[in-house]
């Protein structure tokens, strides 16, 4: 067996896996970044693939700090705040992902980071290595029927 990282490859559902098309909800944080190019190279073409920065909702707070600092010494105060909600509008679909994400999570009862789930039915955890977590889910699959 290879020596991944992989810690456990668990069945989410007794139903049978459906070999195409492949989705895959992929969970990590800021700290264990998965490469888009990784992600295309790994998986046939027809997967989709989504990627879910846990800690997303952190950084973006950070980011928005820092924007109203940067602008707060130079602006009024009205004019930080519009400044901020403009800021918060342009940033709008990133905190829906994020909070999706955290939702899915909660969902699929992630427990561990890294994490993949693969059609919504098999969870890998302990990688960040996407082909590295589709061969184990094909081993998986193949092994269960």
């Amino acid at each position: 067996m290879r020596n991944l990282l992989i810690s456990l490859v668990l069945m989410l559902s007794a139903s049978s896996i459906v070999a195409a098309p492949i989705s895959v909800d992929v969970f990590t944080l800021s700290q264990w970044p998965i490469r888009q190019s990784a992600v295309y190279h790994a998986l046939p073409d027809t997967a989709t693939v989504t990627i879910y920065q846990l800690d997303s909702l952190t950084v973006l707070h950070h980011a928005l700090n820092d924007y109203v600092k940067s602008h707060y010494m130079t602006l009024s105060k009205e004019a930080v705040a519009q400044s901020a909600k403009q800021w918060l509008v342009q940033h709008q679909s990133q905190y829906q992902h994020a909070a999706v994400g955290l939702a899915n999570a909660q969902r699929y009862h992630i427990t561990q980071l890294p994490a993949m789930v693969f059609n919504q039915q098999a969870l890998v955890v302990g990688t960040t290595d996407i082909s590295a977590a589709y061969s184990a889910y094909l081993d998986h699959q193949r092994a269960s029927t």
